[in-house]
């Protein structure tokens, strides 16, 4: 770095990138100070090394583009994927899970997990949840809660994350409940980084000969 920032300029190991990414990630928590959406701020970013200078920019992105929850629409949020448990079909796994996804308008739509007795037939709430949002209608999306009597709680599976990134953006946030009232938050960026979506069909492409 330099004197600006306080710091020399050094290199940074793999390892230290991804401390830095998971120091920085509060960002996904918490609004960002008002400063650093100053466009001399995000200028100084060009003074960090370029790996770093990524991951700050990517967070930046995250945090200005994704919607706030009021806490009246979190703990409704809340309230309806954990009771959304109640209303699962697992007699083989024992297994609850509750979705509820917030759509941009304000609805709320849940879903649990259907399991069958040949067990790739089942299917995960959040799946269920956003079926059901889809064929109704809705394709926009505030975010979804997933509820589980796990402790730490349980996140989404990877066929449920290449599910909801269809219909979602990089930052969505994705709210886990385990049994103890415990959350973890992770956007869908976090849980699957480096994803393959619609926008993939739209990029140029080699023609077979």
């Amino acid at each position: 770095h330099n004197r600006k920032w306080g710091m020399r300029r050094t290199s940074c190991k793999p390892n230290d990138i991804i401390l830095i990414a998971e120091l920085l990630s509060t960002t996904e928590l918490i609004p960002l100070p008002s400063p650093l959406h100053n466009s001399t701020y995000t200028s100084d970013l060009s003074l960090i090394p370029t790996e770093i200078n990524e991951i700050l920019q990517a967070l930046l992105n995250m945090s200005s583009s994704k919607p706030s929850l009021t806490t009246q629409e979190l703990q409704t949020l809340a309230s309806k994927a954990i009771a959304a448990k109640a209303t699962a079909y697992c007699p083989y796994s024992k297994f609850r899970v509750g979705a509820c996804i917030l759509t941009q308008s304000g609805e709320y739509i849940v879903g649990a997990n259907v399991e069958n007795a040949s067990y790739p037939v089942g299917t995960c709430a959040e799946r269920v949840a956003f079926g059901t949002a889809v064929v109704a209608g809705y394709h926009d999306f505030k975010a979804v809660a997933v509820a589980t009597d796990s402790n730490p709680p349980a996140s989404p599976c990877g066929m449920c994350r290449q599910f909801m990134n269809e219909f979602t953006t990089p930052s969505f946030p994705i709210y886990m409940y385990g049994s103890e009232g415990t959350c973890t938050i992770k956007t869908m960026r976090e849980l699957l980084p480096d994803s393959f979506g619609p926008e993939d069909f739209s990029k140029e492409r080699v023609q077979a000969s």
